[in-house]
């Protein structure tokens, strides 16, 4: 119960493995919370205040292009108005991509920055200096259709995105399979027909035992 406390109840909303929303603002945008997530939520003189406490979420501020929105996180504010874009917080790191408009990283002691439409800046808490890409936005947050897309990566790497949807515990060495790699578009409600698929195609053997799933190099 306590454990339920510390990672659902105390937040304004939250998500628990595998689980995503959609909600609506107050002043007409629209948020999603993607897997494993949580937020609060408050207004101070007419602003729409977000504290992202973990996980990710979406932001669709189209519909009120007068207003800005800003989020918190852990090391820093992304202010932004008329855009759709998301943040990503892991402990003290932030990755923000931005599918439409712009939005402005706020820390304190450093500079801002802007990132626009089809990049995405990830933010270290001990660099001063964030990692700017381009990329296709849209692909990069296909999470919010129930859908993961990937190219050309390793099998490691999409395995470690899938932890944050998959309740059960996976095992597998990431030497083992990062030489892997491959394209994919992975349903997040039906990732277990992923996995059969998985081992019909490339080298590796998929277990499933109760609440473990391991995946090895055969």
């Amino acid at each position: 119960l306590t454990q339920h406390w510390l990672t659902h109840w105390q937040y304004d909303q939250s998500t628990s493995v595998g689980e995503q929303r959609e909600l609506q603002l107050d002043d007409g945008g629209r948020m999603w919370l993607d897997t494993d997530s949580a937020v609060d939520l408050w207004k101070q003189a007419g602003q729409q205040f977000i504290r992202l406490a973990r996980g990710e979420a979406f932001f669709d501020i189209t519909r009120a292009p007068f207003n800005s929105l800003v989020i918190e996180t852990g090391n820093g504010e992304v202010k932004a108005h008329g855009a759709t874009f998301a943040i990503q917080r892991n402990s003290d790191d932030m990755v923000v991509t931005v599918e439409l408009g712009e939005a402005q990283i706020l820390r304190k002691n450093h500079p801002s920055v802007i990132v626009q439409a089809n990049q995405q800046a990830h933010i270290r808490n001990d660099s001063s200096i964030p990692e700017v890409i381009t990329l296709n936005a849209s692909q990069a947050l296909s999470w919010r259709n129930g859908q993961l897309m990937f190219e050309n990566q390793s099998l490691s790497s999409i395995l470690n995105v899938l932890k944050r949807y998959d309740k059960r515990i996976m095992l597998f060495r990431d030497s083992d399979l990062s030489g892997v790699r491959l394209n994919a578009i992975i349903d997040i409600n039906h990732l277990d027909d992923w996995y059969d698929g998985l081992e019909k195609v490339l080298p590796v053997n998929v277990k499933r035992v109760g609440p473990v799933i391991w995946l090895y190099h055969r």
